[in-house]
């Protein structure tokens, strides 16, 4: 119900800033800016006329997303370039995001996710404060439709896959990708995984697995409802500008009130830039743990300070201990605590309610598992490090003749450590429909 509300307000709010014009006009924007790789018009408008979601309705969601987190990544006077990058599910090569990226003084400094595929979840999946400049070679394959871009390892990786050639490689540099993973939904992994690997994940009775089985139908249930809602809205998005959308909140009648809650894990955010090792995500989450626990760790290899050749080598100790392909939390734990004085403890799925209160209280991360697999028989599963979390909360007035009431409308953001080989970090949204397992650290 609280998703409902939120998408009627953005359709009071774009019903209330409708000019006279009948179409979706982009702000003008610094012309010398290319966005590489993005797709033609003529792509976008087949896309959407197959029933994936219209591009400028994603663009809608991403600049009303763009406006709320202007004030944390200090991207005041940004847009969003006109045309997004298209991201194909690497499992059924159908359309999975756009990517449109943030312009500011005529650079490209971040980018924003959004959903291609409505089965895929809510409109804003991504938020990041960062830009893959995308090789020549690949960009003009993909203009050529000879490539893709596709999901695997993204966001912190932006690959591509040429399709006469079969081969998928990383789109900045170029080097080839051999390991191509892609994400799998809860729901296929729990009717598909064997009772060894439930085991692993640590749904051991019936009633676990019937609870999580429910939780992601009636997740399913709750963002075809969503989309409902927006395509009963849709000329009225198409309406609006850019420039409306990005009205100041002081010109905004009918939003009274606006406030972030957020939070960081100060040891592990004042690190986030320190060289990432990249490699297996597990032993690269054990290894961003451990640094952010510094010489409270009992570990004797961690590096106090950007060493390097250390946090290499202490990175290289961890493959060690945990040897190399997928691992449960019980693995990790193990690891943790041979080179720690610390472990992991597993929560209870993957919950907003539990997550966030604990890393409040502990002042510890949560280590986040999305569901992957490499190819159709492999499991490989992603694990990142969880070190902050946002709430954007919007309390709006409406008005009809002599009747006032006001609707609140909450989005939930993770900041996630990743193991992208660039050590970038980026925004979530919370969701479920990859997000398996979590797990939070603590002293044994």
């Amino acid at each position: 119900m609280k998703l409902k509300k939120s998408v009627l307000g953005l359709a009071v709010l774009a019903s209330m800033l409708t000019g006279c014009k009948n179409f979706f006009s982009p702000a003008s924007m610094d012309s010398t800016v290319e966005t590489h790789g993005a797709a033609d018009l003529a792509l976008l408008q087949d896309l959407a006329t197959q029933g994936y979601v219209d591009y400028r309705i994603a663009r809608f969601f991403a600049l009303t997303t763009l406006d709320e987190f202007t004030p944390t990544h200090s991207w005041q006077g940004a847009t969003l370039a006109a045309q997004p990058l298209v991201i194909y599910n690497s499992a059924n090569e159908r359309p999975r995001y756009y990517e449109f990226r943030v312009i500011q003084n005529g650079k490209e400094v971040g980018a924003i996710a959004c959903i291609a595929d409505k089965e895929e979840g809510e409109p804003v999946q991504y938020v990041m404060p960062f830009a893959k400049q995308v090789g020549s070679t690949v960009a003009r394959s993909v203009a050529f439709s000879e490539a893709k871009f596709i999901d695997t390892g993204y966001p912190s990786r932006l690959v591509a896959k040429n399709y006469m050639t079969g081969r998928s490689a990383d789109a900045i540099t170029g080097k080839e990708e051999t390991d191509v993973a892609h994400d799998i939904k809860v729901r296929e992994l729990l009717e598909t995984a064997t009772p060894e690997m439930l085991e692993e994940l640590g749904i051991t009775t019936q009633e676990l697995y019937d609870e999580l089985m429910k939780e992601q139908l009636e997740e399913e249930t709750r963002i075809a409802e969503m989309w409902d809602e927006i395509e009963k809205v849709q000329a009225e998005i198409l309406a609006v500008t850019d420039e409306e959308v990005l009205v100041s909140d002081t010109s905004r009648a009918t939003v009274i009130s606006t406030s972030t809650s957020d939070f960081y894990l100060k040891p592990w955010y004042d690190k986030r830039e320190w060289t990432n090792p990249g490699g297996d995500c597990g032993c690269n989450a054990l290894t961003f743990i451990t640094l952010g626990l510094g010489d409270k760790s009992g570990c004797p290899y961690v590096p106090l300070s950007n060493n390097s050749a250390a946090i290499m080598e202490l990175y290289r100790r961890y493959v060690n201990t945990l040897w190399s392909g997928a691992k449960g939390f019980v693995a990790m734990s193990v690891g943790l605590s041979k080179m720690t004085d610390y472990h992991l403890f597993s929560n209870f799925f993957h919950r907003w309610d539990y997550i966030v209160p604990v890393m409040r209280n502990t002042g510890m991360p949560v280590v986040s598992l999305r569901s992957s697999i490499i190819g159709k028989k492999e499991w490989a599963w992603h694990y990142r490090t969880i070190i902050g979390a946002k709430t954007e909360t919007v309390v709006t007035q409406h008005k009809f003749l002599w009747k006032k009431w006001n609707t609140s409308s909450s989005t939930d953001w993770y900041f996630m450590h990743d193991n992208g080989v660039d050590g970038k970090n980026f925004w979530e949204k919370r969701g479920k429909y990859y997000q398996l397992w979590s797990a939070h650290v603590v002293k044994k």
